[in-house]
């Protein structure tokens, strides 16, 4: 009996930490997405200046977050963004195809963590 009421401990433990990583993933994807489209607001406004200042945000909002993501997920579902996102850091004016892949594949990556019965069990 006291295997069973440990596997059952373990079992729900690994449940609420799937959540509750999948829950801050998605919501900081949604924080960094947000950033990803002021960026591009502001480019199609045509204020660069703004739009760098953000880039450099939208950067260190990223750094913050691949710190910690790196823990709970795949770094290669990562490295693709982060490729990106360097390459924004390092230019003064952004470049708007590379804003839209970037909001593309944190949309992507922000979906595929949502938790769900499939992804769960």
């Amino acid at each position: 009996m006291t295997r069973t009421k440990l596997s059952a401990a373990i079992l729900i433990s690994l449940i609420i930490i799937s959540v509750c990583s999948g829950t801050w993933v998605s919501s900081r994807c949604s924080r960094i997405i947000a950033h990803t489209e002021q960026v591009i607001s502001l480019m199609s406004y045509g204020d660069t200046s703004a739009a760098a200042r953000e880039c450099k945000s939208l950067a260190l909002e990223w750094e913050h977050f691949r710190h910690t993501a790196s823990v709970l997920m795949l770094n290669s579902r990562l490295t693709d963004i982060d490729r990106l996102c360097s390459r924004l850091e390092a230019e003064n004016i952004p470049d708007e195809s590379e804003l839209s892949e970037m909001h593309h594949l944190l949309t992507i990556l922000k979906n595929s963590e949502i938790p769900t019965f499939h992804s769960i069990f």
